[in-house]
């Protein structure tokens, strides 16, 4: 920590500041003691609403919940502030100084962080997630929807029906049982009707990403956390006026079992999305990061719009919340 805020014997205590699993202060395994005698403040975590309106939605969050809308900007920038950007700029500094060895030039002026963290192991196939992979991640989800939907149709068109009742056959040239009218085959099978409207309609924003995906701008890797919730963070009082700030600080990022080398984006969404409560904190967020990138790096690169990223991450919970309901992803 750099910050004017720890300036008292508290928070000057040398802590691991990220950390891969912390079940406890009071662990007797723990013998190596990682987790220093530190008072950790615990009233913001135990602060989160179980419901919050959020997008123009009540969304219920029975589990954690989530920053209430009144605190939700400020933490997704004490957050951006803390975590993300100190993080983020070692990589911008590797991918200046790739530029300009690549160009010949040279790179004054490289950006001071912490000190220096070895670079997260990439993708099978040596690359870092980008728009069109989890683009394409939907794309084979939605088609095995459609596949096990259409098998679960054609195994009931077979058997004559759940239970044989209701059924509406058809007769081809041979006399052979052909196809079960939709409406019977459905209802037989138990599959809602609407499971394939939902199918036919994301297999359509699939395709639409695809077009959005040829203009969205690449970027670089960086090392993303994945869930920067309050929940996988310790905090410490805050010593100045103890009221002035609603957020504590953070000093330890927990659980990067979710962690990933991808395209800065996707932290920054996972953030605008699960963090700020509306369109106006997102786009702040947003904007605040794609302002640090461009004044850091001389404007050689940018975030881009957030809209086609608003819509990734939406298609992307729609169709997981359908493999769910599919039993097929849990």
């Amino acid at each position: 920590e750099n910050d004017d805020d720890d300036d008292n014997s508290q928070n000057n205590i040398i802590s691991c500041w990220a950390l891969l699993e912390y079940v406890g202060p009071h662990d007797d395994d723990d013998d190596d003691n990682v987790i220093p005698p530190i008072k950790y403040d615990t009233r913001f975590t135990n602060s989160m609403v179980k419901t919050r309106h959020e997008f123009g939605f009540d969304e219920p969050h029975p589990r954690h919940g989530r920053v209430s809308s009144r605190h939700s900007l400020r933490y997704a920038r004490e957050v951006l502030r803390r975590v993300v950007l100190p993080l983020h700029a070692r990589f911008w500094n590797e991918e200046r100084r790739r530029v300009a060895a690549h160009s010949g030039g040279d790179d004054d002026d490289v950006i001071v962080v912490p000190p220096a963290l070895s670079c997260p192991v990439p993708r099978h196939d040596g690359c870092w997630w980008r728009f069109e992979d989890l683009v394409a991640v939907d794309a084979g989800a939605v088609a095995e929807l459609d596949g096990l939907l259409s098998k679960t149709l054609t195994m009931t068109t077979k058997e004559g029906g759940v239970g044989g009742r209701g059924e509406e056959e058809k007769k081809d040239g041979s006399g052979t049982a052909g196809v079960v009218t939709t409406v019977a085959c459905l209802s037989s099978s138990g599959v809602d009707e609407r499971m394939m409207t939902y199918i036919s309609l994301l297999r359509e924003c699939v395709a639409r990403l695809h077009v959005i995906a040829n203009g969205v701008s690449p970027l670089f890797g960086v090392l993303c956390h994945g869930d920067l919730q309050p929940q996988n963070l310790l905090f410490v009082n805050r010593d100045d006026d103890g009221s002035s700030h609603p957020i504590p600080i953070i000093k330890c990022v927990l659980d990067w079992e979710e962690a990933a080398y991808a395209d800065p984006r996707f932290e920054l969404l996972l953030i605008c999305r699960k963090v700020c409560s509306d369109i106006s904190q997102a786009r702040a967020v947003w904007e605040e990061y794609d302002a640090e990138l461009r004044d850091k790096c001389r404007g050689r690169w940018s975030l881009g719009n957030i809209d086609p990223w608003l819509k990734l991450e939406t298609v992307h919970s729609l169709t997981s919340l359908l493999c769910q309901g599919m039993n097929m992803a849990g």
